[in-house]
């Protein structure tokens, strides 16, 4: 990671705790090895909902429901669409969910993240890009249709576990692909001409971009 994890443990230590369900949630989540976003990442989710009160909110891999709590958390009047093909994980986010009284504001659908932008002719304020990485790319274009003007699409793990910084020599020709894909995501997204994109060293990196045209 670009961020030093001292940084990184200083500023969760100053920063806003979230409310207890969401603290039992995470430890939950680690427990089971469920993959969730960085603490770093959910207060970014937190206050972009917060600045922009996004009335239609697109969630492309649900994981447990942690980050669709963080983006509730920022804005409680959203209508959140929660997308993934992991009905185990949908009946686990259901259940948090119901537990936190956030159910009511989200729509968990079973699907595969590609099929569903396919799909999909709905329109929305902010789409959370957080579904398999190797589909970044051919998600790109579905998301930006989908977007409203001035919405934003907000993309985690554009590292690649942290992948895409080191000697590619080191990876395995799978994670080389990978990685591959996930750099040619960035770049399309930085040369996208009806997106103005901008990067971040949180969590596992951040694409925050705004459609523009």
């Amino acid at each position: 990671m670009t961020l030093h994890p001292q940084a990184t443990q200083y500023l969760n230590s100053v920063s806003t705790k979230g409310p207890e369900f969401l603290t039992n949630q995470k430890a939950e989540g680690q427990a089971d090895q469920v993959p969730i976003v960085s603490d770093e990442v959910g207060h970014m989710l937190q206050m972009l909902c917060s600045l922009t009160q996004p009335k239609r909110v697109l969630e492309l891999g649900s994981g447990i429901g942690y980050s669709t709590h963080w983006l509730l958390l920022g804005w409680p009047g959203a209508k959140i669409t929660s997308v993934d093909a992991n009905q185990q994980r949908l009946d686990a986010a259901a259940a948090y969910l119901a537990e936190s009284g956030g159910l009511d504001q989200v729509d968990l659908v079973c699907q595969w993240a590609e099929n569903y932008v396919e799909q999909s002719s709905e329109s929305f304020d902010l789409i959370f890009l957080d579904s398999t990485k190797k589909d970044y790319p051919t998600l790109l274009k579905q998301c930006y249709r989908l977007l409203r003007t001035n919405g934003l699409l907000v993309a985690d793990n554009i590292f690649y576990q942290g992948k895409l910084l080191v000697n590619k020599d080191t990876l395995s020709p799978k994670e080389q692909n990978n990685i591959a894909l996930m750099d040619r995501f960035n770049k399309q997204a930085a040369d996208h001409p009806g997106l103005d994109s901008q990067f971040f060293a949180l969590g596992d990196g951040l694409l925050i971009a705004r459609k523009i045209t």
